[in-house]
């Protein structure tokens, strides 16, 4: 069957990733899948949010197989139902009015960049729209597949209804557990993952834990001043309205672990985990939004698990959670905003739902957050140490998970990256830059002294020739006049935790300010770039050369295994 037709028009990348995909996360509203041996299926859509230029990954079997184009392809179609627009479309008199950008497309995977008739930055859909995709298979066509979702803002979850009654933690009050305290008798014969101690610290930026193999954080602020993240594991945070961090999350080895903030009211938490486990995996969720009083996280356990659960609220003085049975409260701050907490569960996938309330007059609306986080330990006879983020990564704000080959559920618009802005284009970018919602800036862009970092793009594809995804993020940094210097990091999954393999800048000394990548691709064990090279006779506005240079990885290091170059059509 062919889907190539009518309708009008419709950027900027997914996070990612994914992020959750975290920041853009959705709920799957209706999904249908034909069942016919010969006929496409969708299994899975990752989480779609208003703009138009967005990576939208989907999954199944029986897609067939098409090479990347921009433009109206047969056999895909993206259907607003809202609104009834949809696409591809053709114009009046022939030709592709409004395109789909597909990336790449095989059997199993069909993945989307976006929607080429609007600019990026853009929005495509309202959030609460229910977009329609349908695929059939590339070569075959037959029966269509077709899978729906709500979109929902970007950094939250479409809401889904409530697993369980909440628990309370409003009049809880504090504790800690001591030192080798025993878990309950739930736990599964099939993890050793065991609490140790969790403890929270009012008014308090810094923490020591008793010795374990894993060690969780969490603190949380008044939001109403600057703060720092996490000197060390830096995890997943959340800015409020009024452009302040909030509240973070970090993991690691680590026994201590600390923040600095300039707020009257704050607090830390933690907790250590000990025993062994065969696979970690964490996740989490955030409301950023003024007034914010809830925020929302599904997981998945695909065994017999330890949960570890840490809920944070800014500027609020009620807690609570619900969506894992058996919920066993570990430490809560008695009228602040922070829980500790832990269940065994069985295998399943499951919602967690935190809700919060101010209790105290007079607070600012803007300074309200929601943040969530969620560490499952699963099986046994494992390691002695866990895979955890490593100090260079420098990895913030990992949606959706960190499981091995998960790398696309890390959200990489709301991530710190580790830059050589601040020796390339002005000191005060600093070594690690914490993006949120795919940029940073300082100033107001107008001013002199004004700089700015934009998450540009993300790619995927095996890039290391091991059979493994990995991922290229392409970053620039922004002084006043214009983009001055681009930045390729490249990421990968090692041991069921984040890895920065590589920071590249191809091309560097060749253009004005540095070059500006066009194209990235990774596939095939080899990573390909183009850039724009000014050249004798060029100029910033029309650079004489687009040179394409491919890359391979040697083992330790990314090496250049030669170049070609294209006369652009501007120059003389």
């Amino acid at each position: 069957m062919t889907l190539s037709a009518a309708s009008s028009t419709a950027g900027r990348l997914r996070s990612i990733a994914f992020l959750a995909v975290a920041t853009l996360c959705i709920v799957p509203i209706l999904a249908q899948t034909n069942e016919s041996h010969s006929g496409a299926k969708i299994a899975s859509v990752t989480p779609i949010s208003p703009k138009g230029w967005q990576t939208i990954v989907i999954e199944g079997a029986r897609f067939g197989t098409n090479p990347p184009i921009n433009g109206c392809p047969d056999h895909l179609r993206v259907t607003d139902v809202t609104t009834n627009w949809s696409v591809p479309a053709v114009g009046p008199f022939g030709g592709c009015q409004a395109g789909i950008f597909v990336s790449s497309w095989n059997d199993n995977e069909i993945v989307i960049e976006g929607f080429p008739s609007f600019q990026r930055g853009q929005d495509a859909f309202k959030i609460g729209d229910v977009i329609k995709i349908e695929v059939s298979n590339a070569q075959q066509g037959g029966p269509t597949s077709w899978y729906s979702v709500r979109v929902a803002p970007q950094g939250m979850r479409a809401p889904a209804p409530p697993a369980r009654a909440p628990i309370s933690i409003q009049s809880s009050p504090p504790l800690t557990l001591p030192a080798g305290s025993q878990v309950t008798s739930d736990q599964p014969s099939s993890t050793s993952a065991r609490v140790v101690r969790a403890v929270i610290r009012e008014g308090a930026t810094s923490l020591e834990l008793p010795q374990g193999q894993m060690h969780l954080y969490g603190m949380t602020t008044g939001g109403g001043a600057p703060s720092s993240g996490f000197v060390t594991g830096q995890y997943a945070q959340v800015v409020n309205a009024a452009g302040k961090l909030s509240g973070a999350l970090a993991y690691g080895t680590n026994s201590q672990n600390s923040y600095s903030t300039r707020t009257a009211y704050h607090d830390i938490g933690g907790v250590s985990v000990s025993g062994s486990w065969e696979n970690f995996t964490a996740y989490h969720g955030s409301n950023p939004q003024t007034g914010a009083h809830d925020a929302s996280v599904s997981f998945q356990a695909n065994e017999d698990s330890l949960v570890v659960l840490l809920g944070l609220a800014s500027s609020q003085q009620f807690v609570s959670v619900e969506g894992i049975p058996n919920l066993q409260v570990d430490a809560s701050r008695n009228g602040g905003g922070m829980v500790i907490a832990h269940a065994y569960v069985k295998p399943g996938t499951y919602n967690v739902i935190e809700q919060s309330k101010v209790l105290a007059a007079g607070q600012d609306p803007s300074h309200m957050t929601n943040l969530v986080g969620v560490f499952v330990f699963a099986g046994k006879q494992a390691n002695t140490q866990p895979a955890v983020i490593p100090e260079q990564s420098h990895a913030a704000d990992i949606r959706g998970g960190v499981g091995k080959g998960n790398i696309r559920s890390v959200d990489f618009q709301n991530f710190s990256y580790e830059s050589n802005c601040s020796e390339k284009v002005d000191a005060g970018f600093g070594k690690i830059i914490p993006a949120t919602n795919g940029s940073w800036k300082k100033g107001s862009l107008e001013t002199e002294d004004s700089l700015g970092f934009s998450v540009v793009k993300v790619f995927y594809g095996d890039v290391k020739g091991d059979g493994q995804v990995e991922a290229v993020v392409h970053t620039a940094c922004l002084p006043p006049a214009n983009w001055d210097y681009d930045e390729l990091s490249v990421f990968e999954m090692s041991g069921g935790a984040l890895r920065l393999l590589a920071r590249l800048t191809p091309g560097e000394g060749l253009a004005d300010h540095g070059p500006r990548y066009d194209v990235v691709k990774a596939d095939g064990g080899e990573l390909s770039v183009s850039y724009q090279v000014t050249g004798e006779h060029g100029s910033g506005a029309c650079p004489e050369w687009t040179v394409t240079e491919r890359f391979r990885w040697n083992g330790s290091r990314f090496v250049s295994k030669g170049q070609s170059r294209r006369k652009n059509g501007c120059a003389p």
